[in-house]
């Protein structure tokens, strides 16, 4: 049977296998297909499994879950560690990679690897210890307590707290 879901035509076999046509316009299915063709060295019309193909195209769409004991916010994101007028740690901010953070703050998540490969050199010893004493240093004394002891602060960005009250009502 021969159908068409959005930009995709492809006909059904038994709900397991797409057939794409390569000849598609969308700036995406090109690069899906040019991956397939290279995967599978085909040349004309590809036939993948189905669930390629939605995992595909739905990479960069935001999810959520949800349960009544937890949540995952969704999208990609970044904490930014913003400091007081002292250089000292004031609080974290979970926020979607694309906000611009402020300009008293620095990104903590930075990519260590991609496609498999290792983009940054691993600090040696010395480096780490360095680090480590650096950020001790400016780390509040009120979190160093081992009595009363405070949480250290993290707020979610208004962006991020926004996509996922939407998705929540969407799914819930």
């Amino acid at each position: 049977m021969l159908k068409k879901e959005g930009i995709v035509h492809f006909w059904d076999l038994s709900n397991n296998y797409v057939i794409l046509n390569p000849k598609l316009k969308n700036k995406l299915m090109k690069e899906f297909i040019k991956i397939v063709k290279t995967r599978y060295n085909a040349n004309k019309i590809l036939k993948i499994p189905r669930s390629a193909l939605s995992s595909y195209i739905n990479k960069n769409k935001p999810r959520i879950k949800t349960s009544e004991e937890k949540l995952t916010y969704p999208g990609k994101k970044q904490v930014y560690r913003i400091y007081d007028k002292y250089g000292m740690f004031k609080e974290d901010i979970l926020s979607l990679e694309d906000e611009s953070p402020s300009s008293n703050s620095e990104g903590l998540l930075i990519p260590i690897m991609k496609n498999g490969e290792m983009v940054v050199n691993l600090p040696n010893i010395d480096e780490i210890q360095d680090f480590y004493l650096n950020n001790i240093k400016r780390l509040p004394e009120s979190y160093k307590k081992l009595e009363d002891t405070q949480i250290f602060n993290l707020k979610i960005s208004k962006k991020l707290q926004d996509l996922t009250n939407i998705l929540k009502l969407k799914y819930s």
